[in-house]
Order: structure tokens, then sequence, then C-alpha cells
């Protein structure tokens, strides 16, 4: 995957499930598992999420008594209802993928 930006923001696939849907997160998800049984490894992937964005956040400008934050347009995009919704579909689809799901403080390192 080629980066776009001077930073690589962009290859941060985390806000894919609530501004696009699960069913693009599951693309990479499926290339990720290609390359790592290619190699030979185990895949695992780390999902998290911000609290807020499953509560609705407001749109522009966004005032905190002596200043402001505008958010980029992404930062807020589909929070709420809709994110929720997504996360369900994710996580079926990953069951049906074979993922299974575990707790970071639950996993051994070998």
């Amino acid at each position: 995957m080629d980066s776009k930006d001077e930073f690589g923001r962009d290859m941060d696939q985390w806000p894919l499930w609530r501004t696009e849907n699960a069913e693009a997160v599951m693309k990479h998800i499926r290339g990720y598992a290609g390359y790592c049984e290619k190699k030979k490894v185990d895949p695992f992937i780390c999902l998290y999420m911000h609290p807020w964005e499953f509560h609705p956040m407001p749109e522009g400008l966004l005032h905190y008594g002596e200043g402001a934050v505008l958010p980029d347009p992404f930062i807020v995009k589909n929070c709420g209802a809709y994110a929720g919704e997504q996360l369900d579909v994710l996580i079926g689809k990953m069951k049906a993928f074979g993922s299974e799901f575990f707790r970071a403080c639950d996993i051994e390192v070998k």
C-alpha cells in the first residue's frame, strides 16, 4: 500500500469501518491474511475504536472557551448510529471469515 500523505496517515485503516463500511475494512483484512499465509505467519489484527465515534459528532468549527478546532471531515463522518451498525457488520464478517477475538491482556507471547 503506497501512502499519498507525507506522514503516512492514510495507511491507518481504522476509520474505514465508519467512513465507508465494514466491507471496505474486510478487503484489507483479507489481503493481510493472504500476505500472512504466504509468509507462513499467523495473522493478527488489533482493533481499536474511540468511544466518541459511537456518538453523533458536531461538524464544522468547534469552539472551546478561548479557542476552536476544525476537525477534518473524515474525523466526524458517520459517527453515531452508523458507526455502531457497521461495527456489528464488521464483527459478523470477521467471524464468518474465521476470526477469533481476544482481549490484549489475554494473549500470550510465544
